[in-house]
């Protein structure tokens, strides 16, 4: 089995960064709020991703942008694997999923211009953030699927682990 190496762990654990000193500036534009290996998380990724969501009429029970950040961190420690082990993605693929999102932020906000002026950005450059999106979103499930390919779980072994957990630890799911 395929386990996050002990130095990839270290560089996100040194590497959390939250910035205090830039929420003290009345006048910031953008915020690193962490940084893992070499890759700092904006504020602007986790709002990007925000308005993404709420355009796909996404519902959440929660903090979404505290779940959106939490993802960012995960991804962002696959991507550093995935560097690790040259994890790659096909060029093409990236290139249709991209194109498959834009038809349908278009198809939702009305028209290219409506999607342009609720964004904020020119389409070239929603097209662009797609793209670095998409890319690390495939580079991450493959090295989900990369980690997990080689792990078997028995039903046997689920029982066991339901009936040495106390009930009050399981989460209920109606």
């Amino acid at each position: 089995m395929l386990l996050l190496k002990p130095r990839l762990l270290s560089l996100f654990i040194l590497g959390l960064f939250v910035s205090s000193a830039a929420r003290s500036q009345s006048n910031v534009i953008d915020e690193v709020i962490a940084v893992v290996g070499d890759n700092p998380i904006l504020r602007s990724d986790v709002e990007y991703q925000y308005q993404q969501a709420m355009m796909q009429g996404v519902s959440f029970t929660g903090d979404l942008k505290c779940h959106i950040f939490e993802q960012l961190l995960l991804q962002n420690l696959l991507l550093e694997q995935a560097k690790v082990d040259s994890v790659e993605v096909s060029e093409n693929m990236v290139i249709m999923q991209v194109d498959r999102q834009i038809n349908e932020f278009i198809n939702r906000a009305g028209s290219r211009e409506k999607l342009e002026e609720w964004l904020n950005k020119p389409l070239h450059q929603i097209k662009r953030e797609q793209r670095v999106m998409v890319r690390n979103q495939m580079l991450t499930q493959q090295m989900q699927s990369k980690i997990a390919e080689n792990i078997r779980v028995t039903p046997a072994e689920i029982r066991a682990f339901y009936r040495r957990t106390p009930q009050d630890s399981l989460p209920m799911v109606p």
